[in-house]
């Protein structure tokens, strides 16, 4: 949705290929990130700073 909204005519022109490629990326790039993302999740939460009750 932020690329439509923002990038419409690369969006639209984009064919199945690029599409393909983005969400596999997209993907790949998410679960290597996680780890990370938890660990910064987990510090915040120990520092106090996560979402209160």
């Amino acid at each position: 949705m932020f690329l439509n909204e923002y990038f419409p005519v690369f969006t639209h022109e984009g064919g199945f290929l690029f599409w393909f490629v983005f969400s596999t990326s997209s993907l790949i790039g998410f679960i290597v990130l996680w780890k990370p993302i938890t660990w910064i999740v987990g510090i915040l939460q120990v520092l106090g700073i996560g979402m209160e009750d």
